[in-house]
């Protein structure tokens, strides 16, 4: 979504509550130029959302939070995810892993 301010916005703004959750915008693309009023002003695009993850899982995840619009939510656990990759998603990939390795050691074997 697009944004104006009046003032270079932060890229991530972090706001504690007193619940434990924060709410969080996150910008980018922050351009200064000039509006109608003939003022300086900053554009961004900017996403926000009320969350359970801390300020450093977002940073470390902030170009999945990005691309999804904000925290996945697994649909098992009901809770967030920081890097988009779901309980259920996490044990497939595990599975297979498994599998593979099996099928290794097996041909190594013999």
């Amino acid at each position: 979504m697009l944004a104006v301010y009046n003032y270079k916005p932060d890229e991530i703004s972090y706001m504690s509550l007193p619940d434990g959750r924060a709410d969080v915008w996150l910008r980018k693309s922050i351009t200064e130029t000039v509006g109608e009023d003939s003022n300086t002003v900053w554009e961004c695009e900017e996403i926000s959302f009320r969350t359970a993850l801390t300020e450093e899982e977002i940073i470390e995840n902030i170009n999945v939070i990005w691309e999804n619009g904000g925290p996945v939510i697994d649909e098992e656990t009901e809770e967030e995810v920081a890097d988009g990759v779901t309980l259920e998603q996490r044990v497939e990939a595990n599975e297979e892993a498994i599998v593979e390795l099996a099928e290794l050691v097996a041909e190594l074997a013999g």
